[in-house]
């Protein structure tokens, strides 16, 4: 019996210094409060890559959304947050995507009306 005690805690103290090093090994995503791993953030940099059309981009956010409210056009990212490795950092952009680069330019091509400077652009 204490034989069979002895082995029970000694597989439970295995169990969590297995969970406790996992636990340590697993980044977490402060953007979204959740435990990620490699294959997620993987996944997650896969979905931001594409091509975007690009009708808008400044330093401040408000402006940012003022100008998609306004528009209707597309949503505001941070180039800041490492999701678009191909935008140059410190903006925050008026974009639709991420999609295939024909629909991006052809995107960007059709808001020149209300955003003469828009283009395409990759992000990764």
């Amino acid at each position: 019996m204490r034989n069979a005690i002895l082995t029970l805690g000694l597989g439970i103290a295995m169990c969590a210094a297995a969970i406790g090093s996992q636990a340590a090994a697993t980044p977490i995503d402060a953007k979204n409060s959740t435990v990620t791993n490699s294959r997620t953030t993987a996944t997650q940099l896969a979905q931001a890559c594409g091509w975007y059309a690009i009708v808008y981009c400044g330093e401040n956010r408000r402006e940012a959304q003022n100008f998609s409210n306004r528009t209707g056009f597309g949503y505001v990212i941070d180039t800041n947050d490492g999701d678009y490795p191909n935008f140059r950092g410190g903006y925050y952009c008026v974009v639709d995507g991420p999609m295939g680069r024909s629909a991006a330019l052809n995107l960007a091509a059709s808001s020149r009306s209300f955003a003469p400077t828009a283009y395409a652009k990759s992000a990764c």
